[in-house]
């Protein structure tokens, strides 16, 4: 009987989609402030409401995405992210968790997120999260991600649909990663337009706090280390201009028959798309939000040139001719 009753309460390894979170620079900031409450119950505040954010996206309407809900764990200056299954749903809800975190970090305190996502066996509770999908995620995070990014590893993509991804990119070295400027702008358009607001001062606030970022993190990086750090954050704000050039490289207008500019819309239109079809609007209900957001995409694309970082004044060092 004992063994019996032993064996109905073993843990066991699930399979899991699963995100490792590292926020750049909490480590430092904690040993240099640990004699200071203000300081060491901002940084407690913070890592605690990254958890209430992981987890606010739970109560979305169709089946296939409330089956991928997100549970969230703080592991010393890193979050855990773990959707209970496998699969695009899954992927796709961890994703823009994952952007919603970043963009969340960057706007209050002007930090950046490194980070992986995989799948495969894991366990989580309250108490514990283990397992191989978890370790695999930490060591590309520590040994692949370089700048701050979130890598999407090969576990958690499925083959037959590599490359039809809208929401993640793929570098020179082959190692794909979370646009998570693309899923964050496109998420601000479709619920502010789903609710009748004006979108355009969030996102043109967001761009230009992400930009904000580059520059006070670039900033504060000291003597010692501004060869090791500075081509990291040089990578980020080349990653920020693209995209910003990529949707205000046209006059102004979704249909522009520039390759780029066409190529950034029809991606914003897949992600607008698939969070409409997430929070369960219909056919016709997404095609009169993507109306409006059409209307507004001139406006849009006229104010983001203003959001450029200034690669060349800002990693002179790097490039002093």
């Amino acid at each position: 009987m004992e063994q019996a009753e032993g064996r109905e309460s073993r843990r066991a390894f699930g399979q899991y989609t699963v995100a490792w979170l590292d926020v750049l620079g909490i480590r430092e900031e904690a040993g240099r402030s640990q004699d200071d409450p203000v300081q060491v119950d901002g940084l407690i505040r913070l890592m605690e409401d990254l958890g209430k954010i992981a987890v606010a996206g739970n109560s979305g309407r169709r089946a296939e995405y409330r089956a991928a809900q997100i549970e969230a764990a703080v592991v010393g200056d890193a979050l855990v992210l773990a959707s209970p299954e496998v699969s695009d749903a899954a992927l796709q809800v961890v994703a823009l968790t994952v952007s919603r975190i970043v963009m969340y970090i960057v706007q209050r305190h002007r930090r950046f997120v490194r980070g992986a996502i995989a799948a495969g066996r894991h366990y989580h509770s309250e108490r514990a999260c283990f397992g191989p999908a978890l370790m695999e995620a930490i060591h590309a995070e520590t040994h692949l991600a370089q700048w701050p990014r979130v890598l999407v590893l090969p576990s958690a993509l499925s083959s037959r649909k590599r490359g039809m991804y809208s929401y993640i990119k793929r570098d020179r070295s082959g190692l794909s990663h979370v646009d998570y400027l693309l899923l964050s702008s496109a998420d601000l358009a479709v619920g502010g337009a789903s609710k009748g607001a004006d979108i355009l001062p969030t996102i043109y606030r967001n761009l230009h706090d992400h930009k904000d970022g580059i520059e006070s993190q670039v900033g504060l990086v000291g003597p010692r280390d501004r060869l090791k750090l500075l081509p990291r954050y040089y990578t980020l704000a080349d990653y920020h201009n693209r995209f910003v050039g990529g949707i205000s490289s046209s006059p102004g207008v979704r249909g522009s028959r520039r390759s780029k500019a066409r190529r950034e819309w029809e991606l914003v239109d897949a992600i607008e798309q698939e969070a409409l079809a997430r929070e369960g609007y219909s056919e016709a209900e997404t095609a009169q939000i993507l109306s409006e957001l059409d209307e507004i995409a001139a406006e849009f694309v006229k104010s983001l040139k203003t959001t450029r970082v200034d690669i060349r004044r800002l990693f002179k060092e790097l490039n002093p001719r």
